[in-house]
């Protein structure tokens, strides 16, 4: 897990910090593991509890990115980790465990929205936030996995072994695979919205709660993760406005 989030080995011994997070990131990959191999119906309840188990490995990546053996090891391998991101109110730093991490969540979180078009669980006035929120986990998929991919191309591009050239390229493909998909998801919620704009969907008239409380029910779930920070409703509603525009028959 270390490996694959910073793109390189680490040789020397890692300091506590280090190791707990991949022992609390290797239980939660388990969990993973097994959860796959239940019926769909299961493998969407488990996953939506596992925000919670995220949200710890999280934290605790959070802690390991800043420390001193942390840093010196990237140092070391020649990583090129971009300078500190801060956020408002002066949130914590975000580190290269931390962003794989992140990515992680975004694509388990995913999974559990694509399971619902299988089970048939979405009414037609819900395909366009969910698909809309499944093009935010993408974005929040890719360019997670952009900046672990430029950070750690230097020590990757460096090694001989043919394993650690392969893995290069296995990153680049699910880059690419993950943007198709978000392409795939931007049509469908252009072609909702033009659906709605011509009166093609089901009133809102028709259903005894609003659209912002279907939101909520439908996604207050991903308020348990860290990270991705969760699309609160007014978002959506501001890139769902169509203003003025009118269907064109």
């Amino acid at each position: 897990m270390v490996d694959f989030a910073c793109g390189y080995p680490i040789k020397q011994a890692l300091p506590p910090e280090v190791s707990r997070v991949a022992q609390t990131a290797a239980k939660t990959i388990m969990s993973w593991l097994r959860i796959m191999c239940l019926n769909r119906g299961n493998q969407r309840r488990k996953l939506r509890r596992s925000a919670e188990d995220w949200a710890c490995v999280f934290n605790a990546a959070l802690v390991a990115d800043q420390t001193g053996a942390m840093q010196e090891n990237m140092m070391r391998a020649g990583m090129a980790w971009p300078p500190e991101r801060h956020c408002e109110d002066g949130e914590a730093v975000v580190g290269p465990i931390s962003t794989w991490t992140e990515v992680e969540s975004a694509r388990v979180m995913l999974c559990h929205l694509q399971l619902g078009w299988e089970l048939e669980l979405y009414l037609p006035h819900e395909f366009c936030m969910v698909c809309r929120y499944s093009d935010y986990l993408l974005e929040v998929a890719v360019s997670g996995s952009r900046l672990l991919l430029a950070a750690s191309y230097p020590a990757r591009k460096k090694a001989k072994s043919a394993v650690a050239q392969r893995r290069l390229e296995d990153l680049q493909m699910e880059i690419t695979v993950m943007q198709i998909h978000r392409i795939a998801y931007q049509a469908f919620v252009r072609l909702l919205a033009g659906l709605r704009l011509a009166a093609l969907m089901p009133s809102e008239d028709n259903f005894h709660n609003t659209e912002e409380q279907r939101f909520e029910q439908r996604f207050n779930f991903l308020q348990l993760l860290c990270r991705p920070e969760p699309m609160i409703y007014e978002h959506y509603h501001m890139t769902m406005d169509t203003g003025s525009h009118k269907a064109e028959h």
